[in-house]
């Protein structure tokens, strides 16, 4: 009976010695589980908020787009806040850069015809002054 008793308790032991190793082994998968589960998590958040800042600057482009023919200017830094929240998309860098220029264009081109007006207004008050003067007739015409 003595051999069954010393049996049962080493069974016991291997037992127990099992179950705490077992334990250990389910505590080491769950923690690993654990830091899984929040680089997922984190992965997760970090593709909401690109994704939460693609919708931000679509909608700053589209903003933009409504302010082309109101105002040049706003709709230019729509377009700038479209490409801050969404650096790596091509088109808003596109254009950022050829709106920009577009825009320095016209701005040259309104100096030179207010320049262009005033020469006229000149060279009608010229022609006021001398009115058989064929070179401010043929420009003013």
């Amino acid at each position: 009976m003595k051999t069954g008793l010393i049996v049962f308790v080493l069974l016991i032991s291997f037992v127990a010695a099992g179950c705490f190793h077992c334990t250990s082994a389910i505590k080491e998968s769950g923690t690993k589980i654990e830091n899984n589960a929040a680089s997922e998590t984190e992965v997760k958040l970090e593709e909401t908020a690109l994704e939460a800042n693609r919708m931000a600057a679509q909608a700053a482009y589209y903003k933009g787009v409504l302010q082309l023919l109101k105002d040049p200017q706003a709709a230019l830094q729509s377009f700038k806040k479209a490409l801050e929240l969404d650096p790596d998309n091509q088109d808003y860098k596109k254009l950022v850069e050829q709106y920009s220029k577009l825009l320095e264009l016209v701005e040259q081109h309104s100096k030179l015809l207010k320049e262009d007006q005033s020469t006229f207004q000149s060279f009608k008050e010229a022609l006021e002054l001398d009115p058989d003067n064929q070179d401010c007739k043929n420009l003013v015409k």
